[in-house]
């Protein structure tokens, strides 16, 4: 009896960090199929992109009350 329960506490044991490895492999590929889309969307949607907007509105600057036209 006690020799199958040790038997069964490692098998269980050895499944768990299985288990454990797998998911941890699983998130880090995740992870990286993520940033590497961000990085392409990041290409595809930047300021030369393809993708970029094309109604951008234009940049106003306003002075602040310390500066003046000669500025």
């Amino acid at each position: 009896q006690n020799q199958i329960e040790t038997e069964y506490c490692k098998k269980v044991d050895h499944e768990n960090r299985r288990f454990q490895k797998v998911m941890a492999q699983q998130k880090n590929q995740h992870l990286f199929s993520l940033r590497q889309w961000r990085a392409t969307k990041r290409f595809f949607n930047g300021k030369r992109g393809a993708w970029k907007d094309k109604h951008q509105q234009v940049v106003h600057w306003k002075l602040s009350n310390q500066e003046n036209f000669q500025r």
